[in-house]
């Protein structure tokens, strides 16, 4: 913001030279409240994300500037992404901010754009499929990590296989519908973030379950 902020006419002029698109706007501003008003047809606006992708490869002042206008062009689609992947398996609000933007720097630098690509669209969701596979990939070797300790557990605690197995069998009963959770979270010792995102649930939903299974235990 503070680069669009401080980009002056000769900044954004070398940019609109470069890129006849963006000629219509007196400036960085000007342009993304248009982009953000969804002001004019599709098209014209993927033509400016376009054009906005291909002049942040030239380097220079210029080209820092059209990288920073798809950033904030984008911005609130980052916000909502990062809202809607919290709930699925990230811990750290910080670290999910800070993946996302890693991963969509990398998206935006290998994004070649095309006549017919929705470029908003296509830079959002490859960044949306990237750091998902990312958190799934951590939850499942967490997972396992998890699954080999309590074997360990299990097997030096002297306990008889058949004396786990009845025990379990009992907390499933009681458990119901709501078993898969907790094996998850009980068993296994998965956060409720992780169990969600196995479970392919939002996190508020496994709370409110395993409040409700602890209340019925």
């Amino acid at each position: 913001a503070q680069s669009v902020a401080g980009a002056g006419p000769p900044k954004w002029k070398t940019l609109a030279d470069a890129a006849p698109e963006l000629r219509a706007f007196d400036g960085g501003k000007a342009m993304l409240a248009h982009l953000h008003a969804q002001k004019g047809s599709d098209a014209e606006r993927d033509n400016i994300l376009s054009a906005l992708v291909r002049a942040s490869r030239s380097g220079g002042a210029s080209g820092n500037l059209a990288r920073d206008l798809v950033w904030l062009a984008l911005w609130p689609g980052l916000t909502a992404l990062r809202r809607r992947l919290a709930g699925w398996g990230a811990e750290d609000e910080d670290e999910l901010g800070a993946q996302i933007a890693s991963t969509f720097a990398d998206v935006l630098n290998r994004l070649e754009p095309t006549a017919s690509m929705k470029v908003a669209a296509t830079l959002l969701w490859n960044t949306r499929k990237y750091v998902s596979r990312i958190l799934h990939d951590g939850v499942v070797a967490r997972g396992v990590e998890v699954r080999l300790h309590v074997d360990t557990l299990v097997n030096n605690s002297g306990t008889a296989e058949a004396d786990w197995a009845e025990v379990l069998s009992d907390l499933l009963v009681h458990a119901g519908p709501d078993a898969e959770l907790v094996l998850a979270c009980v068993v296994e010792g998965l956060t409720m973030r992780e169990a969600a995102l196995r479970c392919q649930l939002p996190t508020e939903v496994v709370k409110k379950r395993m409040q409700r299974v602890v209340r019925r235990m």
